[in-house]
């Protein structure tokens, strides 16, 4: 099913919305000693929730949740060795 430009012009449109909103990822890094995932935002604030408590990486091992890629807009983080999203 192909995109439409009005669907296109508004997602866009969220995606601009939600970036005024915040927060923005700027850096993201598994800290295997501690068990978490860590997220710089935006401003140098750091976020850091437990692996475990996301869907998709609870159960995936330590060596695949070291490589994060932070989405282009900075509002998505996404694991390519799980195939997983947050």
């Amino acid at each position: 099913m192909a995109i439409t430009k009005e669907q296109f012009k508004a997602a866009n449109a969220r995606g601009a919305a939600a970036m005024l909103r915040g927060p923005i990822a700027r850096t993201a890094h598994y800290d295997s000693r501690r068990g978490l995932i860590v997220i710089t935002l935006e401003g140098g604030c750091e976020f850091a929730f437990p692996a475990a408590l996301a869907e998709g990486l609870a159960d995936a091992p330590r060596s695949k949740l070291t490589k994060i890629k932070i989405s282009p807009n900075g509002l998505g983080l996404h694991w390519p060795l799980l195939d997983a999203e947050l």
